[in-house]
């Protein structure tokens, strides 16, 4: 039997700014279950300092910090970056 996935495309974007990353959605879900940004960097194929940049973009587009980081503890998401994992969540369940 052949299996049928959907999966939905995030579009967060100012009127008349760039569109925030749609990796970076899959990178805080990573984030959220490995801990680590280096771990979800691996985890989707990305170069850690594309990560990064990936989360400064989204950083500049909200204007607060999505993700805390602690020398070798890892890396924690911060409330929005919670609220937007917990959406994305949402979103594949009703799916």
């Amino acid at each position: 039997m052949k299996r049928v996935a959907i999966k939905p495309t995030w579009t967060i974007q100012e009127p008349d700014g760039p569109a925030l990353p749609p990796r970076l959605i899959e990178l805080l879900v990573q984030v959220h279950a490995h801990g680590s940004l280096l771990a979800a960097s691996q985890q989707l194929g990305l170069s850690y300092r594309h990560a990064w940049d990936l989360v400064r973009q989204g950083e500049a587009q909200f204007n607060v910090t999505l993700l805390h980081m602690e020398r070798g503890k890892g890396s924690t998401l911060s409330a929005l970056g919670e609220k937007l994992v917990w959406a994305d969540h949402r979103i594949a369940a009703r799916l």
